[in-house]
Parts: structure tokens; C-alpha cells; sequence
């Protein structure tokens, strides 16, 4: 979203995470067309901090 603030180019995201910005005019809608996601939150870990307690007791909280 940064970089389209910028005016850098697009930005793809959920509506209600850019819901500030859209109101202020620092995002503009340019199509009304909307994509259902099935699972709208990915958690990815790099390989060196897999198995941390503290990684892995983020990951279970984000579960759920």
C-alpha cells in the first residue's frame, strides 16, 4: 500500500485495512470489482526462525 500512496503504481488489499486511506483521497477505488478470498491471512516463517517458542506461539494464537 506504501508504494501506492506514493503514487507508485497499484495496490490490491482488503478494503477495510485501506478504509483511512481511502477516505483521506490518498487511495483512490479503480474498480468496484471485488475478489472473494477463501482464506484472507497468510502467515509465512523464514526457515531460520521455525521452531522459536516465540514464532511458534504467535502462529498458534493466529490459528486460533
Amino acid at each position: 500500500m506504501t508504494l501506492a500512496r506514493q503514487g507508485m503504481g497499484v495496490a490490491l488489499g482488503q478494503r477495510s485495512l485501506a478504509a483511512a486511506d481511502l477516505e483521506s483521497g490518498a487511495l483512490i477505488v479503480v474498480s468496484n470489482r471485488s475478489l472473494q478470498l477463501g482464506h484472507p491471512y497468510s502467515a509465512f516463517t523464514p526457515a531460520q526462525k521455525q521452531g522459536r517458542v516465540d514464532v511458534e506461539r504467535l502462529l498458534a494464537l493466529l490459528v486460533g
